[in-house]
């Protein structure tokens, strides 16, 4: 059913609430403060996007579980927590012997010289005279980096990484593949370690920056040299690419601190106030050769800030088993002004189960019905990046989710979501009476009330609480002579994505997605008050 334009429907987000679960056997348990719902969230292992599916990830989990022993990441300690242990897999049967674990201390260099905090940064000497930074970068790919400078004068540079760990692959690789500049070998061991700025590592974590300024709709003609007259005065530049077709510009600084003065101050310049000014994707973050310029919008790490690898990166090892079947997504770093209903904008994909939102500690878990919905999601917001209200955001594996119960994949066959239509509206029908008729049978998402349509869309945060409001709704005074069914849950559309961004994205001016009617099938025998797994 089509929607009518955003001034003519009413539109209601109502805050998060807990209600009395109406559906025990139907929503998978959540620990009350959120922690439990993170595969060991102290490890940063856990939310790397390694954690993809082993195998096929296509294969649901079994049904029935047994506590799993010897899984790195710290798995034991979620499988004693979770209401779903893992499967008694054997583990040796599934990790390479010739791809490696990822693990900090897996390249096999020296430790760091300085035995105290890890190095991250590198030292390249024997450089050919007058070989530019540019074509020394050019050989990095093993993580973002923080800074680079060089020595013209001793014929040496110094490069130091956002991640220690980066640094000694970089170092690591050097060393098996002998690096050459201009037909010349060249020394690469450890520089003199130096601490990072607590500013720039704050942006990081919170915006994304990186060396990379991304500027989108750029006018047509724009050359290398003036935008480096316009962006060279914020720091020294490595490299400037522009995408000709597009409109659109990369401009690499030499260090992050640079690349966070330009994307702060250059909208204040009349001459680039109307210009999309982003960070974009580290070139020297690795990824395959083949990958066009749209890979440099990426983020700089999907799950943790200085984890610059890609998912299929060989250097990352087996995908975690603990993560077969799973169809929880966790969400983090959400801005604190957030709501529920620009999350579900956000996510694309599949139908939701259920999505369970705690602003206080920032984070989101979002559960599919469908175990292969929730692993493209998470691949393609790793890859691509989330963004809302201008932050990007973490993504990583909740809690193992189990497979779906029975009579909710029941439901879900015959046409349920958590979304309810109402047709054959009068006006009678208001979002406050819908909110009050409707909250008592579990927590609410957003109304939408359509006037001209005489129609209006009741969104849950859960199908369990869909499925006993359509049941319920039915019998309730007043709501006889309208026509009540599931609608499509928005979450089920297709993946978007800006028209020249791959980032994922919610505007602050936010239209709402056209609801449409799935007409109602009805399941014999279904009764949620009386259902059981």
């Amino acid at each position: 059913m089509s929607s009518g334009s955003p001034s003519s429907q009413s539109r209601l987000s109502v805050p998060g609430r807990t209600p009395q679960p109406h559906l025990p056997p139907l929503t998978i348990p959540h620990s009350m403060n959120g922690e439990g719902n993170i595969a060991t969230p102290n490890t940063p292992h856990a939310l790397l996007p390694t954690g993809l599916l082993v195998g096929s990830p296509f294969v649901q989990s079994p049904t029935s579980y047994t506590p799993m022993q010897g899984l790195p990441f710290g798995a034991p300690q979620m499988a004693a927590h979770s209401p779903h242990p893992i499967p008694n897999y054997n583990v040796s049967h599934v990790t390479s012997p010739s791809v490696p674990s990822f693990a900090p201390g897996y390249y096999p260099v020296p430790s760091n010289p300085t035995g105290q905090q890890p190095v991250k940064t590198v030292y390249v000497g024997n450089l050919p005279s007058g070989t530019p930074i540019d074509e020394i970068l050019s050989c990095v790919h093993t993580g973002p980096i923080e800074s680079a400078w060089i020595l013209p004068e001793k014929n040496c540079a110094f490069i130091s990484f956002l991640d220690p760990t980066h640094a000694t692959a970089f170092l690591q690789e050097s060393h098996m593949k002998r690096l050459t500049i201009r037909g010349a070998d060249v020394k690469v061991g450890w520089g003199k370690n130096s601490a990072s700025n607590s500013s720039v590592l704050m942006a990081v974590q919170q915006s994304g920056a990186c060396r990379n300024v991304f500027l989108g709709n750029l006018p047509s003609g724009i050359t290398d040299e003036e935008i480096r007259e316009d962006l060279e005065p914020f720091g020294p530049i490595d490299q400037i690419k522009i995408v000709v077709d597009k409109n659109i510009a990369f401009v690499h600084f030499l260090n992050i601190a640079a690349a966070i003065k330009a994307v702060q101050n250059l909208p204040s310049n009349p001459k680039w106030a109307k210009r999309r000014i982003f960070y974009g994707r580290d070139r020297c973050a690795g990824g395959s050769k083949q990958q066009s310029y749209k890979s440099q919008l990426g983020v700089i790490s999907p799950s943790y800030p200085f984890m610059g690898y890609p998912p299929a990166s060989p250097v990352m090892g087996k995908p975690d088993i603990i993560t077969t079947g799973n169809r929880t997504v966790y969400i983090g770093n959400i801005h604190a002004d957030t709501t529920i209903e620009e999350i579900c904008n956000t996510v694309r994909g599949g139908l939701l189960h259920n999505i369970r939102f705690l602003p206080e500690k920032h984070i989101c878990f979002v559960t599919f019905v469908d175990p292969v919905s929730a692993y493209r999601f998470f691949e393609l917001t790793s890859i691509n990046g989330l963004v809302i209200r201008n932050r990007r955001l973490k993504i990583g594996w909740g809690k193992h989710s189990g497979p779906l119960p029975s009579n909710i994949a029941l439901a879900v066959a015959g046409g349920a979501s958590r979304n309810i239509y109402i047709g054959n509206a009068d006006d009678s029908l208001t979002v406050e009476r819908l909110k009050q008729d409707f909250e008592e049978y579990g927590e609410i998402e957003y109304i939408n009330l359509f006037r001209e349509k005489n129609c209006a869309f009741v969104n849950f945060t859960s199908i369990s609480n869909a499925i006993y409001a359509l049941e319920c709704i039915k019998q309730k005074s007043g709501y006889e002579n309208f026509r009540i069914s599931y609608g499509k849950d928005r979450c089920g559309n297709p993946p978007r994505t800006n028209s020249k961004s791959d980032v994922l994205s919610v505007s602050s001016d936010m239209s709402m997605p056209i609801d449409v009617v799935v007409p109602q099938s009805t399941i014999p025998g279904f009764m949620p008050a009386n259902a059981s797994v």
